[in-house]
């Protein structure tokens, strides 16, 4: 994996992002980055597996989710039905705000437009985008937190980017 100087290759820091782009739900990344892989000469499979590993750690990630809301809940308070005690505006505007977090501008849009069929008004989707945006932010600090203090047990603070540690 690692060039003759202890450094990861482009062409695998690019495969890197690839995934880094799947988790994160960027549709402009994966596109600079399949563009970027092409230019680097990156095969076709390699390109592919790239992405679906990626994909992968997404679905990890939702499932971790779950599991989170079923340590939250009771486990007879967890159901398959996601509209129970919500009505269809208000379920609109919470997949609004968990589209927007998740960085999927076409899901936001293709629900926007449902939540307005609903009569939600153009006030309550800035609303919803301003509450999402916040915990989006707030996510990635907490993230970025959580996993820095898991990093700093194991690994050196710079030892990705340097020769130091």
């Amino acid at each position: 994996m690692e060039d003759a100087k202890g450094w990861i290759k482009d062409s695998e820091k690019t495969m890197i992002a690839m995934g880094a782009a799947m988790g994160g739900g960027c549709r402009k990344c994966a596109e600079n980055l399949h563009r970027m892989a092409l230019d680097q000469n990156m095969s076709p499979k390699d390109i592919l597996g790239a992405f679906l590993q990626g994909l992968e750690a997404k679905a990890e990630a939702v499932n971790t989710m779950r599991e989170k809301v079923r340590s939250l809940l009771d486990d007879g308070q967890f159901a398959s039905d996601s509209s129970i005690g919500q009505d269809s505006k208000l379920a609109s505007l919470i997949r609004i705000a968990a589209f927007t977090a998740a960085n999927s501008a076409p899901d936001v849009f293709q629900e926007i437009k449902r939540a307005r069929e609903q009569g939600v008004t153009e006030r309550e989707l800035k609303l919803c985008q301003s509450v999402a945006r916040m915990v989006r932010d707030h996510a990635m600090k907490f993230s970025d937190q959580e996993i820095g203090e898991g990093l700093s047990e194991t690994v050196s603070p710079c030892a990705a980017a340097c020769s130091c540690g």
